[in-house]
C-alpha cells in the first residue's frame, strides 16, 4: 500500500475486482447451460427424424411384401387354370400316333395374350417419365441468313413460314446475257421466284447463270456494303457493270444472210410489177436523241419495295419528288399541281436535267402533246426560279 493512499480505497478496489470475477463466472455458467440445452434439442430432433425415416421404410417394405404375395397368388391361380384348360383340351382331342419321341410343338399364343397379364401398375412404386421426342426438323425451310448471303427478299406473308422469295438481282440489275447464249436467254425474262423447298444450290445455280458478274461483286463486298447493295444510289452507281448484249460475228453473218434472202424474195415477187419498192428509211426516235445517255434509278419495282417497307432504307426526298412529278405527268393532272411539285423537286435537290428526263421518259405512253405541255410548265418554272421552301404552296395528293 502506498503511503499517501487511504486504506478504504484499497478495500473498495478489491471488492470491485471480486464482483467482476463473480459476474464473469455467472455469465460463463449461463452460456454453458444454454449450449447444453441447445445440443439436447438438436439431438432429440435428429433422433426423431431417424425414427420417422425408419418407420417409413418399414411401412414401404410391408406394403411391397403384401403386394408381392398377392402377385404370386394371382400368378399361381392363373397357372393352375392354364394347366386345367390344357389337360381338358388334350383329353378331348384325338391322340396322334408318333413314330418317334418328338417333342410337342410350342403353343401359338403366349400366356399373357391368352389369359391376360396381371395389372403391374399396382406394383410400380412410381411412374417413369419418358422425355418426348424432339420435333422433326423441317427440311427445305427458308433461313433468314440466306437473304443477306444470296441477295433474296421474302415476298410471302409476314406471319408463319416463308412461302415465296424473290431474287433482288433480277429486280434491280436485271438478268445478264452474253453473246453465246443470247437466244437461250431471250425467253428468260422477269424476276426469279422460289417456293418451298428452298435449297442453296438453286440460289447458286441461278446467280451463276443469270447474275455472274454482279453476284461476284456482291460476294466481294463487306457485310455493311451488302445491306446497301440494292439501294437506288448504289444501283445507279453499279448498273454500268452489268454486261450488255453485243452481237457476235456469227450473229451478224446470219443477219446479213437473212437480209439477202429477204431482198431476193422481194425482187422475185416484185419483178412483174412496174413500181419499184421504196427504200426503207431508218426510224429515228427524237426523244432518245434528246436525252443524255444516263439513267435515273427510280424503276417501279424499287419504288414498290421501298414504299411497302421491304427495303433497308427509305427513299431520299429528291427521288420522292421526282417520282411524284412522274406520276403527275402520267395522270394528266392540272398544270398547277405539276408546277407546284416541280418546284418542290428543285427545292429537294433535283436538277433541271433530271426533271426533263422524267418528263421525256413519259412521252412514250402519254403522247407528244401532253409531253410538250409538261415541258412548257417545267420551262416556265425554270425561268421563274426556285421558290422559297418556307413560302411555297404545298399540295398533297
Amino acid at each position: 500500500m502506498l503511503p499517501n493512499m487511504p486504506p478504504n480505497t484499497v478495500v473498495r478496489g478489491a471488492n470491485a475486482a471480486a464482483v467482476a470475477a463473480a459476474q464473469q463466472q455467472q455469465q460463463q455458467h449461463a452460456y454453458q447451460q444454454q449450449q447444453q440445452s441447445y445440443e439436447h434439442v438438436q439431438f432429440d430432433q435428429h433422433a426423431q427424424q431417424q425414427q420417422y425415416h425408419y418407420d417409413q421404410q418399414q411401412q414401404q417394405q410391408q406394403q411391397f411384401a403384401h403386394l408381392q404375395a398377392a402377385y404370386d397368388q394371382a400368378a399361381a391361380a392363373a397357372a393352375a387354370a392354364a394347366a386345367v384348360t390344357s389337360s381338358s383340351q388334350q383329353s378331348q382331342a384325338p391322340s396322334p400316333s408318333f413314330e418317334d419321341d418328338a417333342p410337342p410343338s410350342p403353343p401359338s399364343q403366349s400366356f399373357e395374350s391368352a389369359y391376360g397379364a396381371p395389372p403391374l401398375e399396382a406394383f410400380s412404386m412410381g411412374t417413369v417419365q419418358h422425355d418426348p421426342k424432339p420435333p422433326a426438323k423441317r427440311k427445305g425451310a427458308f433461313r433468314q441468313e440466306h437473304a443477306i448471303k444470296y441477295g433474296l427478299k421474302v415476298v410471302g406473308p409476314t406471319s408463319g413460314p416463308v412461302t415465296k422469295v424473290q431474287c433482288m438481282f433480277c429486280v434491280h440489275y436485271g438478268r445478264e446475257a452474253s453473246a453465246d447464249d443470247t437466244k437461250r436467254k431471250m425467253n428468260v425474262k422477269g424476276i426469279k421466284y422460289w417456293t418451298p423447298p428452298f435449297r442453296t444450290d438453286h440460289y447458286a445455280m441461278h446467280h451463276d447463270l443469270q447474275h455472274k458478274v454482279m453476284f461476284q461483286h456482291y460476294e466481294n463486298a463487306s457485310s455493311q456494303e451488302r445491306l446497301h447493295f440494292f439501294e437506288p444510289d448504289t444501283v445507279h452507281r453499279l448498273r454500268h457493270l452489268v454486261p450488255k448484249v453485243t452481237p457476235s460475228s456469227s450473229s451478224l453473218d446470219n443477219l446479213d444472210k437473212a437480209k439477202d434472202t429477204k431482198m431476193k424474195r422481194g425482187k422475185t415477187s416484185g419483178s412483174h410489177s412496174r413500181v419499184d419498192p421504196a427504200p426503207t428509211k431508218p426510224s429515228l426516235d427524237p426523244f432518245k436523241m434528246m436525252l443524255p445517255p444516263t439513267e435515273i434509278p427510280h424503276d417501279m419495282q424499287t419504288l414498290v419495295d421501298i414504299y411497302v417497307g421491304h427495303h433497308y432504307t427509305p427513299l431520299e426526298e429528291k427521288w420522292k419528288a421526282l417520282t411524284t412529278v412522274a406520276s403527275l405527268v402520267a395522270q394528266h393532272v392540272r398544270n398547277g399541281f405539276l408546277e407546284t411539285h416541280i418546284r418542290r423537286a428543285l427545292v429537294a435537290g433535283a436538277t433541271k436535267s433530271e426533271i426533263v428526263q422524267v418528263i421525256m421518259q413519259s412521252a412514250s405512253f402519254i403522247g407528244l402533246p401532253k409531253t410538250m405541255d409538261a415541258m412548257k410548265v417545267a420551262h416556265d418554272v425554270f425561268l421563274q426560279g426556285t421558290a422559297d421552301s418556307q413560302n411555297q404552296n404545298t399540295v398533297f395528293l
